[in-house]
C-alpha cells in the first residue's frame, strides 16, 4: 500500500509504501514440517528487525526499508515436496 503522508512540491513530498515479502520454502516430503520450521526460522533470522538501503541512483540519496516480523504458514504437497511461506512485513519511506 503506498501513502503520500506529507504535502509540498515534487521532489519534497513523503511517500510510504507498506508491503509484504514472501518466501517459498521447499522440503522433502519425508522430511516435512521440521525442514520448514528450520527454514521459517533461518528467513526470520535473516530477515526479522532488519533494514535494508537502497540508493537512489537519481540523486545518490539512500533510503531505508525497515522489516518487521515474520510469520509462517504451511502450504499443499504435491507428493514429492512440501511447501511453506515466509512473509515479512516492511515500510519503505521516500520521497517524491
Amino acid at each position: 500500500m503506498r501513502q503520500q503522508t506529507t504535502s509540498g512540491p515534487n521532489g519534497t513530498r513523503r511517500v510510504e509504501q507498506r508491503g509484504r515479502l514472501a518466501v517459498q520454502l521447499f522440503a522433502d516430503v519425508d522430511q516435512g514440517g521440521l525442514d520448514l520450521a528450520g527454514l521459517a526460522d533461518d528467513v526470520r533470522k535473516v530477515l526479522e528487525g532488519k533494514a535494508i538501503t537502497v540508493l537512489d541512483e537519481d540523486t545518490g540519496a539512500t533510503e531505508q526499508i525497515a522489516l518487521f516480523e515474520t510469520s509462517s504458514s504451511p502450504a499443499p504437497t504435491d507428493g514429492r515436496w512440501t511447501m511453506g511461506i515466509a512473509v515479512t512485513t516492511f515500510l519503505y519511506q521516500s520521497k517524491s
